[in-house]
């Protein structure tokens, strides 16, 4: 997290003021980015393969 060093006239002692950085914009953005991204996009149906495999036939005994 981000701090601000500031010194003092009297001594030279350094007080840390912490700066409080507020992330809900930011958590804001991503959720909308990722949601437009969701809507958008189109998923592609998979790609199937006719392997054409042999029907089974009863064994006549050979």
């Amino acid at each position: 997290m981000a701090e601000v060093i500031t010194k003092e006239k009297s001594g030279g002692k350094q007080n840390k003021k912490p700066i409080k950085i507020d992330m809900t914009p930011m958590v804001d953005l991503n959720f909308l980015l990722l949601m437009f991204f969701m809507f958008t996009s189109s998923f592609s149906k998979p790609n199937v393969i006719d392997l054409g495999l042999l029907s089974e036939r009863p064994n006549n005994g050979t």
